[in-house]
């Protein structure tokens, strides 16, 4: 790994620890408190409210398909006020695009754009955060090299750099990232 690329997954698991640490200290408008009882406990989660997520399992745009449904999971418990939305709690993210490595050393694409939180009552609640996209390895100046050589030395050969893919996008299982409630939202677990 180099050092640039060491920096910036530094740089980003410092923002996601400081993320999930100030995630405890969220503001709630509590609208019935538990007294005792087990009836469920109703609460507000105000809008902007910082989810940390993480992917369970590694998604590549070579096996999945546009329109697909990718499930993540909350990464740590989160608390709001007395109440929490339990680690492991399902999130979905939408599939737009994928597409695997191609020909001419064309890379593959991927591109999800997150959905909603589904809390173990049954209850969603809609999430926002940039859309992830990831792009495979483009080998396309190893296709242009090899279309050259084989033109000088056998004219009008193209069979190998059509035969040089670029590679997929892949998404690795541990992948993590912060989404964002969209709205307040009353909600009793």
């Amino acid at each position: 790994m180099n050092k640039t690329n060491f920096l910036k997954a530094t740089t980003r698991q410092s923002l996601f620890l400081l993320i999930i640490f100030l995630t405890s200290f969220a503001g709630v408008n509590e609208v019935q408190a538990s007294n005792g009882n087990s009836s469920p406990t109703e609460f507000i989660i105000p809008a902007n409210t910082p989810i940390p997520l993480v992917l369970n399992y590694t998604v590549n745009s070579k096996l999945i398909k546009t329109g697909k449904t990718v499930e993540f999971k909350v990464a740590q418990d989160i608390y709001i006020g007395k109440n929490v939305i339990p680690q492991g709690t399902l999130a979905s993210a939408k599939v737009l695009k994928s597409s695997k490595g191609g020909c001419w050393g064309e890379k593959g694409k991927l591109i999800l754009a997150i959905d909603n939180l589904q809390l173990p009552n049954g209850q969603t609640i809609s999430l926002k955060a940039p859309n992830i996209e990831k792009a495979g390895f483009s080998k396309k100046g190893t296709a242009w090299t090899w279309f050259w050589c084989t033109f000088i030395f056998v004219p009008f050969n193209l069979i190998p750099p059509l035969c040089i893919n670029g590679t997929s996008a892949e998404l690795q299982e541990g992948f993590t990232f912060v989404a964002y409630t969209t709205s307040e939202s009353k909600v009793s677990l």
